[in-house]
């Protein structure tokens, strides 16, 4: 059993600016790289942490798996293994359905999820339903779940499709569960009703 936390905290902004000194990107290169003002380089560079979607596009441009440098247990794999990591290509994924499958799976109500991350039930709600997430609170969150959700965007993409056509096709069944039962209340509600006309 590993012990400590799955994954880090990553400051962004550094560990992109890190990579770009490593490999001789100057910041203007680096916006000419990824069509965007210098201005829009040095703000990047400065912030802690960085919506998943805007942190995909870096690593596609780059050809490097940021994703990857979240992870807290790198010192338990050898470094081709690691290097395999980190050159795998990360891909899209629907970050909200996979925390809720695993919320799920962990029988964790999103109440539980939101007193943990101090906000309110709504924001939970809200984010299941994103595509995308900001970084530091997915670390939180993949810690809270013991699951490196990060991994989920480069490692076994076709299980996380299975998975993830599985959790869907489940969802669709609740919802016509729960058609169901709305029609049948109105049926009943309907016959109610006629009893006073």
């Amino acid at each position: 059993m590993i012990e400590g936390d799955i994954l880090k905290q990553v400051h962004v902004g550094e560990a992109l600016r890190l990579w770009c000194k490593k490999n001789n990107l100057t910041r203007q290169k680096l916006a000419d790289k990824m069509k965007l003002p210098k201005s829009n380089i040095d703000r990047i560079f400065a912030k802690s942490s960085i919506d998943t979607n805007k942190l995909l596009d870096i690593s596609h441009c780059l050809d490097y798996n940021f994703f990857a440098d979240f992870w807290g247990q790198k010192y338990i794999i050898d470094a081709e293994t690691w290097m395999d990591y980190v050159t795998t290509t990360p891909s899209y994924i629907h970050i909200g359905h996979r925390i809720e499958m695993h919320l799920r799976e962990k029988k964790i109500t999103q109440n539980q999820l939101a007193a943990h991350l101090g906000v309110q039930h709504p924001v939970i709600s809200k984010m299941l339903r994103k595509t995308s997430i900001d970084s530091g609170r997915l670390v939180i969150i993949s810690n809270y779940l013991e699951h490196d959700f990060f991994s989920d965007f480069y490692m076994n993409i076709l299980s996380n499709m299975g998975d993830e056509k599985l959790f869907l096709q489940n969802k669709i069944n609740d919802l016509e569960k729960t058609v169901e039962l709305l029609q049948q209340e109105n049926t009943m509600l309907k016959q109610k009703l006629a009893k006073y006309e």
